[in-house]
């Protein structure tokens, strides 16, 4: 991944990913649970300018022709990437969840 694929708002982590045509699913698990993980390490560190967004934003980009793409944005708490990472939710009810508010650009 490059640091470009990366933004750090004032209280959303965003994270951007390019997936296959028929894995985005699999990009966002990823994505997000990657983020949570992140998060509670920096929790768990204790320092004093600790990034601890409280929420979790993540596009993944889906090929749907050539040079074409469609954008997928979904988002969450950071408290529940977390959970995902630690895996006290599974990905199939993440899933659930955060597709109520998926949008597609």
């Amino acid at each position: 991944m490059d640091s470009e694929q990366f933004e750090l708002g004032e209280d959303t982590f965003f994270m951007t990913l390019e997936s296959g045509r028929n894995n985005f699913e699999m990009f966002m698990v990823i994505g997000f649970a990657s983020a949570g993980q992140a998060v509670a390490h920096q929790k768990q560190m204790g320092l004093s300018n600790a990034y601890m967004p409280a929420n979790v934003q993540v596009s993944v980009r889906v090929p749907t022709a050539k040079d074409s793409f469609n954008t997928f944005v979904a988002s969450c708490s950071s408290k529940m990437a977390n959970e995902l990472a630690e895996g006290r939710m599974d990905s199939a009810e993440f899933m659930q969840k955060i597709t109520k508010n998926l949008k597609i650009m």
